[in-house]
Formats: structure tokens, sequence, C-alpha cells
């Protein structure tokens, strides 16, 4: 029975049932068989419901803020692994990421390990509040222009 199995192990079984790094065509795919986990069962919530924030794809400023509200609400600072930021040409109707999406992204991103920025039109974008990550596990991927994933 499932329920009898080790809160470890079963992490390690939802784990290998999503894919540990962003794609555009499997991103989608993941967080919807993590939604879907979390509804099983509260274990399986407890388990599944972090994962989804590991990963994180935002097209705007206001959802990378509700990211970092949900994760600090939760505890879950160390939780966030990577933040892919897309902003295609036809998005500017919804405005420009700006230092303060990034210092929300610093406080509640313990762990971050990559943070890609693919935004097209963007502007002037001060990064200097990145300095704040941690260095030694942190890789930065910049992207000006359109690009396929």
């Amino acid at each position: 029975m499932l329920s009898s199995l080790p809160t470890e192990l079963l992490r390690q079984i939802i784990e290998s049932t999503v894919p540990r790094t962003f794609h555009s065509q499997t991103y989608d795919e993941r967080q919807a068989t993590l939604l879907r986990l979390s509804l099983v069962s509260r274990r399986f919530r407890q388990i599944a419901q972090p994962l989804l924030f590991e990963i994180v794809s935002v097209q705007t400023p206001e959802k990378l803020e509700t990211v970092s509200e949900i994760t600090d609400g939760k505890g879950w600072s160390d939780v966030i692994l990577e933040v892919i930021c897309q902003r295609r040409y036809d998005d500017a109707i919804r405005g420009s990421f700006s230092r303060r999406n990034f210092e929300s992204l610093a406080r509640s991103g313990k762990n971050l390990r990559t943070v890609a920025l693919r935004l097209e039109r963007q502007g002037v974008l001060d990064l200097s509040v990145l300095q704040l990550l941690p260095r030694e596990s942190s890789r930065f991927v910049f992207r000006a222009g359109p690009r396929e994933c």
C-alpha cells in the first residue's frame, strides 16, 4: 500500500514522474502532473505542492510577485531552484519586470540555481539585486531576443 511507504520513498516516486529541468515543451505537463498529484491526498499534497515551485516560468511581473508571496507565506524559501522570466514583444501591454520583482525573488530563492531572462523589448532592467542571490550555486542566463527553448 502507498500509505505504508516512507515519505522519502513517495517523494522519489513523485519526483521520478516529472522532469527536473525547464523545457518549454514539458513545463505545462510537469505542472499539471504535480497539481493532480497534490489532489490525491494530504500526504501527496505535502510532497507534490512544493515541487510545483521548484521550476517557475513566468511571463508577467505580477506572477513573479505571486510566486514569491506564496513561497514566503508557506516558509518555502529553499524550494525555488530555477526561474525563467519570459516576455515576448507582444506581451508589452502586461508591463515590464523591475528591480522590485527580483528583490522578492532574491528573498524567496535561498537555493536558486538558475535565473533565465528571455525578455524581448524589455528596456533597461537593473539586475544589481541579483547579487543578493547565493553565488556558490547560482548561474544566470540572459537573452535579449527571441529563442526557442
